[in-house]
């Protein structure tokens, strides 16, 4: 997501990974794809309709989170970015 880049989510696996897939594709960011021939299929109607393709490039980057790391490390210690913790580069 931080690269603004779309996906194709390949068979995620059942439970945590499912439900990762389900929302980035609510979100309009990812497609599931179940088989090689679907994934052909997929990906040439990506390259033929670029604007699906801008469409899923802006979604993610609407969503993105580059920092999450770094904001829940924060979080678990109890300290806000202007804290006396050196920053994280």
């Amino acid at each position: 997501l931080t690269k603004h880049l779309p996906m194709l989510i390949f068979d995620p696996v059942p439970g945590q990974e499912g439900r990762n897939a389900d929302y980035l594709c609510e979100a309009g960011v990812a497609q599931r794809v179940s088989c090689f021939i679907n994934l052909r299929y997929k990906l040439n109607r990506l390259i033929e309709e670029p604007s699906q393709l801008s469409s899923m490039i802006v979604n993610a980057s609407v969503i993105a989170k580059p920092n999450a790391a770094e904001e829940i490390l924060y979080n678990l210690l109890g300290r806000n970015r202007s804290s006396d913790l050196p920053p994280f580069d």
